[in-house]
């Protein structure tokens, strides 16, 4: 008999399935949560820390903190510098 369960798993009787699902769940509310913060901010800087965050994440091409300065300044994000690769396959 074990007195100590491996997993959290283990331990609350949950199936890996509802264990995912809560995790994404979570996981969506965040990231809507991490946004309603900047509502007050320009139109402009919102999609500069948007194309920010997606560069960070998803590794896009060049530098992403050089790309957020640039924005910052021109207000405009430097598709040249750091492109979105989802934008090339359209």
């Amino acid at each position: 008999m074990k007195k100590y369960p491996l997993t959290a798993i283990e331990s609350c009787t949950a199936s890996r399935s509802d264990v995912l699902r809560v995790l994404r769940d979570i996981s969506l509310r965040i990231d809507d949560e991490e946004f309603e913060n900047n509502e007050d901010l320009p139109e402009w800087k919102q999609k500069c820390i948007k194309n920010f965050v997606l560069c960070q994440d998803e590794g896009w091409m060049g530098s992403c903190y050089d790309c957020m300065r640039y924005c910052e300044g021109q207000h405009k994000w430097p598709e040249d510098r750091c492109p979105d690769p989802r934008q090339s396959k359209k």
